[in-house]
């Protein structure tokens, strides 16, 4: 898949790297060979000295960013778990990432390998992932866990070992297939001498990151939660472009927090490909979304989202509950009542359990307040609007903006975006929709013709452009 080293936060750690630079006890081999044991990886968990290493990393040279990652996973986990689940793969998979990006989304590796599953840019487009001037969907965390899932499945079938497949993953099934036959076997444990050295310490790394996550606490390890925003969301199929200050208009969020969110957008547009597009908000402001996107498809695409009510700002986002256990319950069974996930409950709550016992207080975060546009429907912090509030959002053009008596027909080229047309054009989005209705219920695929309004001025600019 890749070349380069591992994307790891440290980079490669040579495989002799098994000094203790602050508490030589911390990792003393009897402890963690018991706890291996105990570990319930994917693969067997063998304590080699290249294991050793990058538990020194983790757990004692790099802490802090050990912290960083562990508080990164309430934000990834969830995702993971639920694509490995529709697959049918284990979901300790989700260690994988870990490995490869440190959970870091926008990560790109010394060889050009991108994104929280470390695509080179030839095998993500083999998946279908895009990538143009507009977007690199290798950032984007729903589309390229997918292409991550399938590759996966693709070395998993190739090979029938875990292991295998993993370092096929890392450096390409050619190389593992040359190295099975160099060994004459198909044990990882013998054919790891054959690999190139980055990939003989994958398998490794794979296990030091699974033994993180499932012990970190023994380490005195503290994870750095990410802000709530970011914690708990919910994603929503785009099939019309939406920029990015349009959403923060509509809900007030930090445009910082949506582009954390959308890392896969390059120019502050989601969907700008004019293909469908996963857009991810916090679960208390994607209603409004869905409310402004129907009421734009519904009045049309010219009216202005400033005269939608704003958001207020008083007060919190989100606000603290405390739940009692109740006997025979299950972190799980509680993270579904509340819609978040499992491993929210247990940072939150700086517990390693999924079974608390009963009358266990836990400290649950939920959202305060929802935002709603939509007629008729409770608004918990918004006013609600009339039906004649809602009648001015009608479409209105402009002077400036009235359709032009010439116009000319674009032929839509591969890989074109609508926004360019239009700045090509010297027109707005909103008069491409308005003059092309069609725009508004479908795609456009290569080849389609559409009409375009000119004024002669920019009529007689692009005729001497193409001379």
């Amino acid at each position: 898949m890749k070349s380069s080293g591992l994307y790891l936060f440290f980079l490669l750690i040579p495989c002799w790297a098994v000094g203790y630079s602050n508490d030589p006890a911390a990792l003393e081999e009897s402890v963690i060979r018991k706890r291996l044991e105990s570990l319930p990886c994917l693969i067997e968990p063998k304590y080699v000295s290249a294991v050793k290493g990058y538990l020194k990393t983790y757990l004692i040279d790099k802490r802090d960013k050990a912290q960083q990652i562990l508080g990164r996973a309430l934000i990834y986990f969830p995702l993971f778990e639920e694509e490995l689940r529709k697959a049918g793969l284990p979901e300790e998979l989700k260690y994988l990432a870990v490995v490869e990006s440190a959970l870091i989304p926008t990560a790109i590796s010394r060889s050009g390998a991108g994104g929280l599953w470390q695509f080179m840019p030839q095998t993500g487009a083999s998946y279908g992932l895009l990538i143009n001037a507009w977007v690199d969907e290798r950032f984007d965390p729903v589309k390229a866990t997918r292409a991550a899932v399938q590759h996966l499945q693709k070395q998993y079938k190739r090979f029938g070992s875990w292991e295998l497949a993993l370092a096929a993953y890392n450096s390409g099934a050619g190389r593992v297939h040359r190295a099975i036959k160099r060994a004459h076997s198909r044990n990882f444990w013998r054919v790891r001498r054959y690999l190139p050295r980055e990939t003989r310490n994958y398998v490794p790394a794979f296990i030091a990151a699974t033994y993180l996550f499932h012990y970190y606490y023994l380490y005195q390890l503290v994870p750095q939660l990410p802000p709530l925003d970011l914690q708990l969301t919910t994603t929503h199929l785009l099939t019309e472009p939406l920029t990015i200050e349009e959403i923060s208009n509509v809900t007030g969020l930090d445009p910082q927090i949506i582009q954390a969110l959308n890392p896969a957008w390059r120019k502050g547009v989601i969907a700008a490909h004019q293909r469908q597009a996963w857009l991810r908000l916090p679960i208390h402001f994607m209603p409004a979304i869905k409310d402004y996107l129907e009421l734009r498809r519904q009045y049309g695409y010219a009216f202005d989202p400033n005269s939608l009510p704003q958001p207020e700002t008083i007060g919190p986002n989100w606000k603290k509950v405390h739940y009692v256990v109740k006997k025979g319950e299950t972190l799980k069974k509680i993270a579904q009542k509340f819609q978040c996930h499992p491993l929210h409950l247990q940072m939150w709550n700086h517990i390693a359990t999924l079974t608390p016992p009963e009358g266990a207080e836990l400290v649950v975060w939920q959202p305060a307040r929802i935002h709603r546009y939509k007629p008729g429907h409770y608004v918990q912090s918004l006013p609600i609007p009339t039906p004649q509030v809602i009648k001015t959002f009608s479409p209105q053009i402009h002077p400036q903006q009235q359709i032009p008596a010439h116009y000319q027909w674009h032929r839509i080229q591969r890989m074109e975006t609508l926004l360019e047309i239009a700045h090509r054009y010297g027109v707005s989005l909103e008069q491409l929709y308005e003059w092309n209705p069609i725009l508004k219920s479908t795609f456009p695929l290569v080849g389609t013709r559409i009409k375009v309004g000119i004024k002669k001025n920019h009529k007689r600019s692009l005729s001497e452009a193409k001379k």
